[in-house]
């Protein structure tokens, strides 16, 4: 699949709300000092692969808890700076990109960031290829600076596969995904401390089956650390450092059931409701043993009531839910409705 657009040939007068609409099942997308958005996608998409150039003025890019718990993607974004300049704040981490340099996005995290004009490099990274080269590391907001040696052989890499990707069979495709997932693991070696407890194949494989446990799980209000010891036959200490600390598995399962509320509510009810009995509806169904419990997490996480949710349409639906699935990897089986 190849595909672009680009508002330079769109009426001057919808051009910043097209690339708006275009971006937000990405990110929220804001202009500065009030000049209009313009920008340009091509995205090229080969067997496993998927690479896209951009480029864009001056703008301000922001993905919150909202949006991530809509989009439901376990994605990590790499980018390329190849001209101009990126300051963000990734969930408290400050970032400075220069040209050259490349850094990581986890689209399952928060963050800000303001770019000026310029032009990208995207790869588009599923977490699990990762996590089988580096653990469960957290690369949120990581910067490689250009003239490392390694980082220049992943340039050169992201470069190339931007004019080669669509020439590849889907079999040579999946070889050199791999060896660019190899080339950034490299890269990222001495960046950040591998916990002591997912250093085994082993342990990362494990740490991956309870995720999918959690998962499959997820409504079941006895779901929690002592159901997972029980079913996986593991000590509490060493679930505990599979997950980052004592609360690192109770917190996954309670922002997965959060995010899940969040999707609900803001599906398109099919008749007349009523928020109060919604809200506990939701709440029961996510696992929460009381709405009180959930309109006080929910509104921690997301900034907004249950009911106030329950009242706005899906924050990232876009008009035409066609070049939304193309571009931004919606599938296709939910263009017709909300991003669930």
């Amino acid at each position: 699949m190849e595909f672009f657009v680009s508002t330079t040939s769109l009426d001057p007068k919808i051009r910043s709300q097209y690339w708006r609409d275009l971006g937000k099942s990405l990110h929220v997308v804001s202009p500065i000092h009030g000049e209009s958005l313009d920008g340009s996608v091509h995205i090229r998409k080969q067997g496993p692969i998927e690479v896209w150039s951009t480029s864009f003025n001056e703008q301000e890019f922001h993905r919150d808890r909202r949006t991530i718990a809509q989009t439901r993607t376990d994605d990590y974004i790499i980018i390329l700076t190849l001209s101009g300049t990126s300051t963000a704040d990734f969930n408290d981490t400050n970032l400075i990109a220069n040209p050259g340099d490349i850094y990581i996005v986890d689209l399952n995290q928060p963050y800000r960031s303001h770019v000026s004009p310029g032009r990208r490099a995207t790869w588009v990274m599923s977490r699990s290829l990762l996590q089988k080269l580096l653990g469960p590391r957290n690369l949120h907001g990581v910067v490689l600076k250009a003239g490392h040696p390694m980082v220049t052989l992943l340039t050169d890499f992201l470069k190339g596969m931007q004019i080669s990707a669509m020439q590849l069979s889907e079999e040579e495709a999946a070889m050199a995904l791999d060896a660019g997932a190899r080339l950034l693991a490299g890269s990222l070696i001495g960046q950040i401390a591998i916990p002591d407890a997912v250093q085994t194949i082993a342990a990362q494989g494990l740490r991956q089956r309870i995720i999918e446990f959690i998962d499959h799980q997820i409504c079941n209000p006895d779901l929690g650390p002592d159901l997972i010891i029980r079913y996986f036959h593991l000590s509490r200490a060493y679930l505990y450092r599979l997950f980052d600390g004592t609360d690192g598995v109770a917190r996954l399962i309670r922002e997965k059931r959060l995010d899940l509320g969040y999707r609900m509510l803001t599906a398109k009810p099919t008749g007349p409701f009523d928020r109060q009995t919604l809200v506990k509806e939701v709440a029961y169904s996510c696992g929460f043993a009381n709405s009180e419990t959930f309109f006080r997490l929910f509104k921690a996480r997301f900034c907004v009531t249950p009911r106030t949710a329950a009242l706005e349409s899906a924050s990232i639906i876009i008009e035409d839910r066609e070049i939304a699935s193309r571009v931004f990897r919606i599938p296709r089986q939910q263009a017709a409705g909300p991003s669930v």
